[in-house]
């Protein structure tokens, strides 16, 4: 006979399992690509209330890429590793950056002014496939 401990030790488990198996369809917001020109909307608020979403972003190579990026709370800054990308993000403002994404791999992105004691945490990827 299972006692109260060992039973509620297994449902303990089995709970944990269910959460960690659940945390990437629960996790970031991925945004893929379905057309040669892709427009993408993008947020950026403090990491404690979301950071940036999409953090993920995958494109194909050689596809124009306009990121539409709203500021919801504070000044926040995006640079864009390999790309050459970086831009100032004021509260209540679009910004608009358009790029072609002619190299392939995985480049990150995070925010360059510092905007609250969790700033570092404040990233992403963009994802660029390869064409061949």
């Amino acid at each position: 006979m299972i006692k109260k401990w060992e039973l509620l030790a297994l449902s303990c488990v089995v709970l944990g399992t269910l959460a960690f198996l659940s945390f990437p369809i629960m996790g970031g917001d991925i945004f893929l690509s379905k057309g040669e020109n892709v427009t993408i909307m993008v947020n950026a608020r403090a990491s404690e209330m979301g950071g940036f979403e999409p953090d993920e972003i995958v494109v194909n190579q050689g596809e124009s890429v306009k990121l539409l990026i709203y500021a919801e709370d504070v000044v926040h800054g995006i640079a864009i590793s390999g790309y050459d990308i970086n831009a100032k993000l004021y509260p209540g403002k679009w910004v608009e950056i358009e790029f072609t994404a002619e190299k392939a791999g995985t480049f990150p992105f995070f925010c360059t002014i510092y905007c609250s004691p969790t700033h570092g945490l404040m990233m992403g990827r963009l994802i660029v496939v390869p064409t061949s």
